[in-house]
């Protein structure tokens, strides 16, 4: 027999639940209603929610509701009784977690996925990527975006077509030391995010200017992120669209700046790797 709660069928799976947990799955079916829109994820997201302990229904209670702090939340995630099955619940509002701005939630999540059993548990659970929605809320941190780096590289090493790497190389907060290990994969729609990314490295740039391709080479032109001495050393390329791409970067962004035979050449030294 199942639990009709609000408009919802909430199956149950031995016996009907106590007047506790009723009453808690109450509050935080009107702490959903308050916060997200999509039903259909809403339904899904209680019908799993209905699954945790009463503790972990509360802990999970606490934690949308903002009456935890980072460090209980993640002292919470540590002691619940599933973990798995908490963050498979959360995982059930796709739609909002790409927009969540509430630190001690996205913290509370990576808290949960710190858990190697987690991560499997989810890997097995859901057929499409279930860190997606992560990597496209802009409002993780640069750690946060290794982290997920670190969890998933073997699997989005194995993807014919690195549909996920190319997702998470565009985060804006994708770090230097993530875009280099991603550079090592040739595929030109990621090597052009790289190339383009605000945080690109010195390291990245002279990799780029050294590429025998001449899309790299441009793409770096027009980054509104290179460097001028980057820029400068592409104004004796062989090929005149690079030359007038890299100018006008350069013109456009270091409108101050004298532009020399001799300073280019001394940016061409620098970071040019000429063959003997």
């Amino acid at each position: 027999m199942g639990l009709y709660l609000k408009g919802i069928s909430v199956s149950t799976i031995e016996s009907a639940p106590s007047l506790e947990a009723i009453a808690a799955l109450e509050g935080l079916f009107k702490a959903m209603d308050s916060l997200f829109s999509e039903s259909g994820e809403r339904q899904q997201f209680m019908l799993a929610a209905n699954e945790l302990s009463q503790s972990d229904l509360h802990l999970l209670q606490s934690v949308l509701g903002g009456k935890l702090t980072s460090q209980e939340a993640q002292a919470g995630s540590e002691s619940a009784d599933n973990a798995l099955r908490i963050a498979n619940a959360l995982f059930q509002l796709e739609t909002t977690i790409k927009k969540i701005k509430d630190r001690t939630l996205l913290h509370f999540i990576f808290s949960l996925l710190k858990s190697e059993k987690v991560v499997k548990g989810l890997n097995r659970t859901w057929f499409f990527p279930w860190e997606l929605p992560l990597i496209l809320n802009k409002n993780l941190t640069a750690e946060q975006v290794r982290f997920i780096w670190l969890r998933k590289k073997e699997d989005y090493i194995k993807e014919p077509v690195p549909s996920s790497m190319r997702v998470l190389v565009k985060h804006p907060q994708c770090p230097p030391d993530v875009l280099e290990a991603l550079l090592a994969y040739d595929d030109g729609m990621l090597r052009k995010s790289i190339a383009l990314h605000k945080n690109i490295s010195t390291e990245i740039a002279h990799f780029f200017l050294n590429s025998q391709r001449k899309p790299e080479r441009l793409n770096l032109s027009l980054s509104r992120y290179a460097t001028s001495e980057t820029l400068l050393s592409l104004l004796d390329d062989k090929y005149d669209e690079i030359i007038k791409s890299a100018r006008k970067n350069l013109t456009k962004r270091f409108p101050e700046m004298e532009i020399t035979d001799e300073a280019i050449q001394k940016a061409i030294r620098k970071n040019i790797v000429k063959p003997s």
